[in-house]
């Protein structure tokens, strides 16, 4: 009888120890941790805007792709105004297919310069805003903070109080992390109820995907022509 109680509480204390590990204390010691050895990688990103209660609604998608630095490309998808166009930057020209035409790159052909030339032709990208010590501090001010473990990925998630949005809406921050990469980053704006399978509280948001999620492909240059 003795031997089996033993076991039994044995048993109870493996599973309070794996409790513990699944539901961390997230304090502030607990993200400076996660982030400790944390990396980002802009190589490739995707970036998708939407609000859904706008009036009209927002779907914008920017990707870049940078892994040639001497031939960036863009490509915007903008549902809301149709939309669908790519922009190669090259130290000598920018060639636009909505135009099929290409003009002058007079920005200078450095990692700067090249920095200037994305932000003239995009307006969800900011990597001053993606730099990790920024993303540190915001993960810093969220509250009632979760992280979540699967197969694949972490998750920190946490909710943002210092915005303005009416009661019954939340605005929540989640990073998604693995092998020490963040792989996703999302905003997400949702109504003060719980999801269920009849009614999504999501309203809006932006979300961030550090990776090569649509190859892009940019036409032959010899079809453009110069402005």
């Amino acid at each position: 009888m003795k031997k089996v109680l033993i076991s039994v509480l044995l048993i109870l204390t493996l599973f309070t120890n794996l409790a513990c590990r699944q539901q961390p204390t997230v304090d502030a010691q607990f993200v400076s941790e996660v982030f400790l050895d944390l990396e980002i990688e802009c190589t490739h990103l995707f970036i998708n805007h939407v609000n859904q209660s706008s009036n009209p609604p927002i779907d914008l998608i920017e990707m870049l792709d940078q892994s040639d630095r001497d031939a960036i490309i863009i490509h915007i998808i903008d549902s809301t105004n149709n939309l669908d166009y790519q922009i190669l930057i090259t130290p000598e020209y920018f060639y636009d297919t909505r135009t099929m035409t290409k003009i002058e790159n007079t920005y200078p052909n450095t990692d700067e310069g090249r920095i200037e030339a994305i932000l003239a032709y995009t307006s969800l990208i900011d990597f001053e805003f993606l730099e990790i010590s920024n993303l540190y501090n915001l993960a810093q001010r969220l509250v009632s903070r979760t992280y979540t473990k699967t197969r694949l990925h972490h998750t920190l998630r946490g909710e943002l109080l210092d915005t303005n949005y009416p009661d019954n809406q939340k605005e929540f921050a989640e990073f998604v992390i693995a092998d020490e990469q963040l792989v996703e980053l999302h905003f997400r704006l949702e109504e003060d109820f719980q999801s269920t399978k009849k009614e999504n509280n999501y309203v809006a948001g932006i979300h961030y995907y550090f990776s090569n999620q649509m190859p892009l492909e940019f036409p032959s240059l010899s079809q453009f022509f110069k402005e």
